[in-house]
């Protein structure tokens, strides 16, 4: 299995127990704020932006920034939206960490059965949107939110999960859930399927409660959507 760190890859140290620490205490003191917090991730997060990349992982950086669209659903066909999403008024959003991908000689359109065997991590994709900070859920940011989130398997441990989103809300945007990924702004990444000759792709998403697929191809060195469908929905 292939692994790529876009940049240096992140130390695991005790600074993840300190921060869970902090964050749990901001949480039970309504009096605290998550400023603190979420400043001290967004100047981590922009120290870690790199322009060095191999070929491969530029071609996947830019997929991605063609992909995703936090903020204008249209992009996907959902017109049904009018021009909103739920991270609208938003101020962050919290990008994934790694990207699964595959390489293949062609495209398959009829079957889409890949497997994702090779990963791109500490995934720092520079995109830009207006009056938004980009936060990067590094190895140790996704185990600060792990440990404080926790896993809840039944409803009374879920009272105490929905207590906890709503604090975060305060600051971040959230999605749906019950485990560490609702702090990840949708769409999420599934898998990327690229030829091998940086022509065509296939990017397969998680849009809110539905699952998508997106066909891209290269035009005078640019990558566009060709079509995207929806082949899920909870």
């Amino acid at each position: 299995m292939l692994v790529l760190c876009s940049v240096g890859c992140d130390i695991k140290t005790n600074k993840s127990d300190v921060m869970v620490n902090n964050l749990s205490t901001s949480f039970q003191n309504s009096k605290t704020t998550l400023t603190d917090f979420v400043n001290q991730w967004s100047q981590e997060s922009l120290e870690l932006q790199s322009d060095q990349l191999t070929d491969l992982e530029r071609e996947i950086h830019e997929i991605y920034k063609v992909v995703y669209s936090p903020f204008e659903f249209e992009r996907y066909g959902w017109t049904n939206w009018n021009n909103w999403t739920p991270y609208m008024l938003s101020s962050y959003i919290v990008i994934q960490q790694e990207i699964p991908f595959v390489k293949t000689d062609k495209i398959d359109t009829i079957n889409f059965n890949y497997h994702y065997k090779d990963t791109l991590r500490n995934f720092t994709p520079n995109v830009h949107f207006k009056n938004v900070t980009n936060l990067y859920l590094t190895p140790t940011y996704q185990n600060v939110f792990k440990n404080f989130l926790g896993d809840p398997v039944n409803e009374n441990e879920r009272e105490i999960f929905r207590e906890k989103k709503d604090f975060l809300k305060r600051a971040l945007p959230i999605s749906f859930g019950y485990n560490w990924r609702v702090i990840l702004t949708h769409p999420l990444i599934d898998g990327i399927c690229i030829t091998n000759d940086f022509k065509k792709a296939t990017v397969e998403f998680t849009l809110l409660q539905s699952g998508l697929r997106s066909f891209l191809v290269k035009e005078n060195d640019a990558w566009k959507i060709a079509s995207t469908k929806t082949i899920w929905i909870e």
